[in-house]
This record gives structure tokens, sequence and C-alpha cells, in this order.
């Protein structure tokens, strides 16, 4: 479910930026590198990735103290939020191109404050010793069909609608995705089993963690 927004976005940067600030066509005269921050798409993005390259740190600072499940629930909610913002109020934003910019930021902050971290740790952490290989493998397997769908659907769905109709639906993708953590809790998630060492005949003894 966070690949789907999170690659979609990330390749189609342009399209949404475009659709933002209504910048001209390189090949209408316009310049992808020059200028002002509303015809500057180099300078957009990197505005994009100054805001949303922080929460990887704040992520790593709170993992901790806040725990991996309520990052990436937060992550996903605060995702949304931004998400349904840019597409709702899309008409107001546009008079405030740069607050604009700010708030696509921010689906970017709180996917790296969120799961774009947490997907990394909790297989490791949630998946039985003996299985924690293959699961990780499916995982990561998700994942990237999930980015293969966003990948896909993005410039399709933005061409029959618009940019802002695909932004409400990352916003739909993005509350499912906090559905997920929220339903499945750290309390109903049956503690990792550990290796302990091998029993008689060579077999793994597969020891739980004391409480």
């Amino acid at each position: 479910l966070f690949d789907i927004t999170f690659y979609g976005n990330s390749l189609f940067q342009p399209t949404v930026l475009h659709s933002v600030f209504h910048s001209k066509d390189s090949k209408g005269g316009g310049s992808h590198v020059t200028g002002g921050l509303e015809d500057n798409l180099c300078l957009q993005m990197l505005c994009i990735a100054a805001i949303g390259l922080p929460g990887y740190y704040v992520s790593v600072w709170l993992m901790d103290s806040l725990g991996r499940w309520i990052i990436q629930m937060q992550g996903f909610l605060f995702t949304a939020l931004a998400f349904a913002a840019l597409g709702l109020f899309d008409a107001e934003l546009k008079h405030v191109p740069v607050l604009m910019l700010v708030v696509y930021g921010l689906t970017f902050f709180f996917s790296n404050f969120g799961p774009n971290s947490t997907t990394f740790i909790l297989p490791a952490e949630t998946f039985p010793a003996h299985v924690r290989t293959t699961l990780n493998g499916f995982s990561a397997a998700m994942g990237k069909l999930g980015a293969t769908v966003g990948a896909a659907l993005f410039v399709p769905l933005t061409a029959a609608t618009s940019v802002q109709t695909v932004l409400l639906a990352c916003a739909g993708v993005s509350w499912l995705g906090a559905l997920v953590p929220w339903a499945w809790s750290a309390q109903n998630v049956p503690p990792a089993r550990c290796v302990s060492g091998r029993g008689g005949g060579g077999v793994l003894r597969v020891a739980e963690p004391p409480s």
C-alpha cells in the first residue's frame, strides 16, 4: 500500500509540480533549470527533497521512544491528510503555490517519518526466525508489486481524471495503510521467536524470548 503512493509520486513529481505551478513546458520556451521557484522544476524538486529527507532522521531519533507501530500508523495518517488537503483545497492552495509545495513535501516527510522507515525494521522483528528470510522476501515482493501498480496507474489515471483526483486516491490508499498497524497492533503480534542453537540430530531449537 505504501509503495503505491510513494513510487507513483516519486516517479511523477514533475507531473504533480507542473499542475501546482502551471509552469510552461520546456518545448514552449520555458526552462526546468532556470528562473524562480514557480518556473524552476529542479529547484522545486530540491525543496521537496529538503522537506522529505529529515523524516528519516526523525524516525531514527524517535524509533525506540514512540515505537515502530506508532510511527508507521502516524506516518500513514499524516500522509493521507496532506494528500487530502492537496486534492480538496486545490483551488485555494493554487493562490499560494509555495504553501502547496510545502504540503506536497510533507507527504514525503511523513512517508520517511513513517512506513518508509518502519517497513525495513518490522519484518526482522516480527516474523519468527525459522520463516523470517522467506517472509522478508515475500514482503519485499509485495512492496515491489505496489510500486509497479503505482507507477503504472499514475499517468493513465491523471490523464483520465486529474492530478487532484489521483492525490485524493493516494489519500485513500494511505488511510487504508493506517488501518493495518491500527488493527494489527503490537499487542496482537506474537513475539518473534529466536534460534537458540541446535538440538539433537542437528535440528534447530526455536526458543521463545523471555517474558
